[in-house]
């Protein structure tokens, strides 16, 4: 039975309207279904315990550090996101710098910080799964133990291998993490410019085709991304707290 309904809204509640709230509720069911179901398999981290050893504790804390951080940065975007879709709040950005700012640069500020926000979405995301999940108990599909660690294998093998035991929240939690791979991938590797009020870039250094997209939509992508990893941080903090992760 999912209890997050039940649980103390995040800080941030009163600001979502009802459609985003909906959207943290739908996030929220998956990512708690997902993890009830991979306790009932043996496939959560039980590190994360009463029992740690002592270096197990010293890497929890600087982890949580790590979250924390994220945190702020996830939020701090999303202000700068609704700077940048409001009419006349670029404008006032570039009165406040007194001149050392126009607004041809503004595009780019904007660029090098939601770049790196949607890079460590998907850094955040795939480390909470390494930190909370294990591949001790995990077979692959003809059934044998699989033998690497979990930071041996990559997210995308260890998802196929999952599915089998909660398909639909897994599915859900794949499409959240990788729907944006080629775009992530292009300002991971620098292969993106900003050109007419969108985002171009290329798949990789010689490719001669190329994906656009308008700033608009990709602010909206951004505030999806923000919000996946902010919820998967709140889902994961309560099950902590509520002494899930013991044996």
């Amino acid at each position: 039975m999912l209890k997050n309904r039940s649980w103390e809204r995040p800080k941030d509640w009163k600001i979502l309207d009802n459609k985003n709230r909906e959207k943290w509720n739908e996030i929220a069911d998956h990512l708690e279904q997902f993890y009830r179901d991979m306790r009932t398999h043996r496939h959560i981290n039980t590190g994360l315990s009463s029992y740690m050893t002592p270096n197990e504790k010293l890497s929890y804390h600087n982890f949580c550090k790590t979250l924390e951080d994220q945190n702020k940065i996830y939020d701090a975007a999303n202000m700068l996101s609704k700077i940048a879709a409001s009419e006349g709040g670029t404008r006032k950005l570039v009165e406040i710098t007194q001149g050392r700012l126009n607004e041809k640069d503004l595009p780019y500020i904007y660029l090098s910080q939601f770049a790196f926000v949607l890079i460590l979405t998907f850094e955040s995301n795939l480390n909470i799964l390494k930190k909370t999940l294990t591949t001790d108990n995990l077979t692959t599909k003809k059934g044998k133990p699989w033998l690497k660690s979990i930071e041996e294998t990559s997210p995308e093998v260890f998802f196929e291998l999952l599915v089998k035991y909660s398909e639909g929240p897994v599915q859900y939690i794949q499409n959240m993490i990788f729907q944006y791979k080629s775009l992530r991938n292009a300002f991971s590797h620098g292969l993106f410019w900003y050109e007419n009020e969108g985002i171009c870039w290329l798949d990789n250094a010689n490719s001669s085709d190329t994906h656009s997209i308008q700033f608009g939509e990709f602010l909206q992508i951004l505030r999806e991304q923000s919000m996946f990893s902010q919820c998967y941080l709140w889902v994961t903090g309560k099950l902590i707290r509520e002494r899930f992760f013991e044996p």
